[in-house]
């Protein structure tokens, strides 16, 4: 079966996780963002030149490590953002009757994530964390 380097691996597939893998890389590359240039600009005046290791120690361990070219490395943390929409209350006066009701809207619970990339410098794979320093970070999904 034929398919396309964003479909989900299916059983049996080998070559499944090499797919997911791929998307992943792409979606770095296309960089869709979800913050705003000026704060994501912030971000990077703040990090970049920082070694690694200052975010892994601040956020714990990356949700992914992945070689993006022969001398970058991309470390990935996401967070799962919950919010809380509608639940506001109306009073509806009843001038018959006098007095009136409550009505109450239902509440949902929207939830997004955000997904943070650092880029690394990092000329081999033997390159200790504390010696890759930050030249790059890049931001995805519903990012605050």
């Amino acid at each position: 079966m034929v398919s396309s380097p964003i479909d989900p691996p299916h059983p049996g597939d080998a070559m499944g996780a090499g797919k997911i893998t791929f998307a992943f890389a792409l979606s770095l590359l296309v960089g869709a963002c979800g913050l705003s240039e000026k704060r994501l600009q912030k971000i990077r005046d703040k990090y970049v030149g920082t070694p690694i290791t200052e975010r892994i120690a601040a956020l714990g361990p990356p949700e992914n490590v992945l070689r993006i070219s022969p001398t970058e490395v991309a470390y990935t943390w996401s967070e799962i953002q919950a919010h809380a929409v509608g639940g506001t209350a109306t009073y509806v006066p009843n001038p018959w009757l006098g007095g009136g009701q409550v009505y109450r809207a239902p509440t949902t619970i929207s939830t997004s994530v955000c997904r943070v990339i650092f880029i690394a410098h990092a000329p081999t794979d033997s390159t200790p964390d504390y010696d890759r320093r930050v030249v790059d970070v890049r931001a995805h999904g519903d990012c605050l």
